[in-house]
């Protein structure tokens, strides 16, 4: 049903009266079509309500509307502080929630427009890296080293892990709702997906050999994986001089002495802090490539689309760009504190 505002109600009654349409046969045809012309879209259906209710009672509005406009009071300066602290406090307060507990006296839709209108937005949850205070003072010690160093990176490579599964859906799709249906858009998806995983880096000068391998990984375990990736980079690429940024797992410190012995430079970097290693935004995007386009059946279609990013994707511009993103997320830490950045 077409809801007209209290001005195209008047313009409707109005057009009704001027033409002497109530005694025509087919009147409510013809006011459809003179309303048309001034941009009042209705149906016949809905210009005969109005009429016939401003013919009988004289109105413009029916009676719950009047109600809804009587429900629809403004609320004092101190509730609408009072409001907002109660969000502040406690952001996963409802909307009902927060009418009960300050005793509004308005409907809960008002209440949902003055937390409009005081900037809050009921978004899903999303969540980042748990940051811990000490490791909070470690991150901001690292950006402003980075920021008074002017450090551009230029020397460091970036390794990781990642389990990559036999996804077969992109991150969007579109849906029509339909009849019948209580639910739209709904992918029916394995508890468990058979997986793979990968260990790889990216640097200035371009990108290492990806390792693809099954099982856990230990320190004799990646110290072999390291044996064949790493060094052969290292001497061909950074031969005077590198950095090697990796996580804090425990094969990455427990390897710190095979790092020494081979000549390899392992860079410490905070912990908890994911979004210092811009490999992880590589992984994003295989993950991405390889639900929408790959759409893998078998474990040896995810290895070949796992391997066909790394050959044809991840090129020296794409990794230098992953790494100029570094800039804004050292930015974004220093502003928050130490934070996870969400980026």
């Amino acid at each position: 049903m077409v809801r007209l505002s209290l001005k195209k109600r008047i313009r409707v009654v109005t057009l009704y009266k001027k033409n002497y349409l109530h005694h025509t046969k087919y009147r409510f045809r013809i006011l459809k079509r003179l309303a048309s012309n001034e941009d009042i879209f209705a149906s016949e259906k809905t210009l005969r309500r109005i009429v016939k209710h401003y013919l009988s009672t004289g109105a413009l509005t029916n009676k719950k509307s009047v109600t809804r406009s009587i429900n629809l009071m403004k609320i004092s300066q101190n509730q609408l502080n009072e409001l907002d602290n109660l969000i502040e406090e406690n952001k996963e307060t409802t909307a009902l929630q927060a009418q009960n507990l300050l005793n509004l006296r308005v409907s809960t839709r008002t209440v949902q427009n003055y937390l409009r209108r005081l900037g809050w937005r009921r978004i899903v949850t999303r969540f980042c890296q748990f940051v811990s205070s000490k490791n909070r003072a470690e991150r901001i010690i690292f950006c402003n080293f980075c920021v008074l160093t002017k450090e551009t990176f230029d020397y460091s490579i970036f390794i990781d892990e990642c389990t990559v599964s036999m996804d077969k859906n992109g991150r969007f799709q579109w849906y029509k709702k339909r009849k019948n249906q209580t639910k739209s858009g709904l992918v029916a998806k394995y508890k468990h997906t058979a997986s793979i995983h990968i260990l790889g880096g990216i640097s200035r000068l371009g990108k290492t050999k990806l390792m693809i391998f099954s099982g856990k990984v230990n320190t004799a375990g990646f110290k072999q994986l390291a044996d064949q990736f790493i060094i052969p980079f290292v001497n061909d690429k950074y031969s005077t001089y590198h950095r090697l940024h990796l996580d804090n797992a425990s094969f990455h410190t427990k390897s710190a002495q095979w790092f020494e012995d081979n000549g390899l430079n392992h860079f410490k970097t905070p912990a908890q802090s994911p979004d210092l290693n811009p490999i992880e935004l590589v992984w994003n995007d295989l993950k991405h490539y390889i639900g929408f386009y790959i759409k893998p059946n078998n474990m040896l279609e995810l290895i070949n689309g796992i391997k066909q990013f790394w050959n044809e994707k991840v090129t020296i511009a794409y990794c230098n760009k992953k790494i100029d993103h570094l800039n804004k997320v050292i930015e974004t830490i220093l502003l928050l504190d130490g934070k996870a950045s969400g980026l």
